[in-house]
């Protein structure tokens, strides 16, 4: 017999996993954004890196995150000294602004509408990778990550490729089995198709 006390019914919202579950979507828990509204200028790599952590958590609501916080994570770094720059501060403050004006993501109904495919928009610079999930014009979700060393000596139409593996990896659990279509308005990764050899990372 299931133990009635713990259960709840006939609520509108539920908070799960520092996210909110309801009806329209999910957003993140706005205890947990309040956290990040009042966090105080970090004065070590400990508390950089909190706050970076904290904010990677909530990743799938802010497009290029990774990006907007290259100049905290390098601060984490080992043989970096601690030196908190002007654009160090503006990471911070910038990622303080984007977290706490998140908007209502993932509309639960949307996943379940059949007949509507998914959409990947991506793009990829020297900086790093961004994509957009996206589903009958409603984003789904966001995801992005800073280059490694070796990225960064990529060609363009390489990097443009490894953010569409990028998202298709980190998605499939979404995109397995079913249609989805990927839009990009940079034209250089047409390029791999006109190659009659693709290199190692290509293939991949």
């Amino acid at each position: 017999m299931p133990n009635f006390q713990t259960v709840s019914f006939g609520w509108n919202s539920v908070a799960f996993l520092g996210n909110v579950v309801s009806r329209e979507g999910v957003m993140g828990d706005r205890q947990k954004i309040e956290a990040v509204k009042n966090w105080v200028r970090s004065s070590s790599v400990t508390e950089v890196r909190n706050f970076v952590g904290l904010a990677s958590y909530y990743r799938r609501f802010v497009n290029f995150i990774s990006s907007i916080a290259t100049h905290l994570t390098r601060l984490t770094q080992k043989e970096v000294p601690f030196d908190w720059t002007d654009k160090c501060e503006e990471s911070f403050q910038k990622l303080k602004t984007l977290l706490t004006t998140t908007p209502i993501m993932i509309p639960i109904m949307m996943l379940l509408v059949e007949g509507k495919y998914y959409i990947i928009y991506w793009d990829a610079s020297h900086s790093g990778l961004g994509v957009v999930l996206m589903k009958d014009k409603n984003v789904i979700a966001y995801a992005s990550r800073q280059l490694k060393g070796h990225d960064r000596n990529f060609p363009t139409h390489d990097l443009e490729l490894a953010a569409v593996v990028f998202s298709l990896k980190i998605w499939r659990h979404y995109l397995y089995g079913i249609k989805c279509e990927v839009f990009k308005d940079h034209r250089s990764i047409l390029h791999v198709f006109t190659q009659k050899d693709l290199n190692l990372r290509q293939r991949q």
